[in-house]
């Protein structure tokens, strides 16, 4: 079967490629906003606060440390997928995952890892204020930091281990195609595939996080309408900040997974020029996601009053040296 795209565009392709050509270039830009503003400053002065706020005893501790990681998760993550997958490509023509078939696996390893990651590190927030809920004077000796560091390290090993496979079947169709191949495997890649879009991203980490969210919003009504004093400041701050960037994380993810399907077509039935400037368009759409899921928590924290009041201390200190 002839795998190549017909040469002839139809009226509704060029239709549809004026529709790209429009919006294309502001979702490139809006992709170099995010990621300097976002996943560079922001996952930083989010690393910088939380640090701050654990020793001014407004975090708790290990909550501060789950932060902190999720903070570099999604640093790592972000700046991966804006500077390999955006950034170099679009404006310098430079492909890092097509110089060969290992940069190709390599690369697609990498940025796949590194956003499942940052998904379960959030369930694992998640996981952390229910148990001070739900646990409340065994909750300093059980969750902590050194526990916090560990148990990330353990999802880090996992999640590496589990997206293996894309170093063994990732395959270079052309110098800016990277994709996963394998004679005779087809069927095992493409449920893999759906695993590590539409389970390990997507669902897993939504039915977790909706689902325990849940629990602790209940249980915090419950404990309201009978005594408001029960619940402190610092919970209150932690769960609004919580369930704030878990809305975020499902609506990208979900847009990210979408991007991952919408990659497959047959390239028979459309034309060489719809097909390539479709490709450009779906990838940094896809890039648009990725760095917004990677860069939005520092943002959406400051909506929070202690949050937002000791990050202004913090700027008045150090950087205008204000007292």
């Amino acid at each position: 079967m002839n795998s190549t795209p017909t040469s002839e565009m139809t009226p509704e392709e060029s239709r549809t490629l004026e529709q790209m050509d429009m919006f294309l270039p502001f979702i490139r830009i809006a992709v170099l906003i995010i990621t300097f503003f976002g996943c560079f400053l922001g996952n930083l002065f989010l690393f910088i606060n939380c640090n701050a706020m654990k020793r001014k005893k407004l975090l708790s501790e290990a909550f501060s440390e789950h932060m902190k990681i999720l903070a570099i998760a999604d640093f790592n993550s972000g700046a991966f997928d804006a500077i390999v997958s955006f950034f170099l490509p679009t404006y310098f023509d430079i492909h890092i995952k097509g110089y060969s078939s290992f940069s190709c696996a390599v690369a697609l390893y990498q940025d796949k890892g590194s956003t499942r990651l940052a998904g379960l590190i959030l369930c694992l927030v998640s996981i952390d204020r229910l148990i001070s809920l739900l646990l409340p004077i065994k909750y300093k000796l059980i969750s902590t930091a050194k526990t916090a560091r560990c148990i990330a390290f353990a999802f880090f090993i996992f999640i590496y281990l589990v997206m293996s496979p894309y170093l063994y079947f990732a395959h270079l169709k052309s110098s800016t195609q990277c994709i996963t191949k394998a004679v005779g495997m087809d069927a095992f890649l493409n449920a893999f595939n759906y695993f590590s879009d539409w389970i390990l991203l997507f669902a897993f980490p939504s039915v977790m996080i909706s689902s325990i969210n849940t629990v602790i919003m209940a249980m915090i009504v419950k404990r309201a309408l009978k005594n408001k004093s029960e619940i402190g400041v610092k919970e209150r701050n932690a769960v609004i900040l919580l369930i704030s960037a878990s809305i975020v994380y499902l609506c990208c993810t979900f847009g990210i997974s979408n991007m991952n399907d919408y990659w497959v077509f047959d390239p028979t039935k459309i034309s060489a020029e719809y097909y390539s400037k479709r490709m450009k368009f779906i990838r940094a759409l896809g890039d648009f996601f990725t760095v917004t899921n990677n860069s939005i928590n520092f943002y959406i924290f400051l909506l929070n009053g202690a949050f937002r009041n000791n990050f202004l201390e913090i700027v008045r200190r150090k950087i205008f040296f204000m007292k």
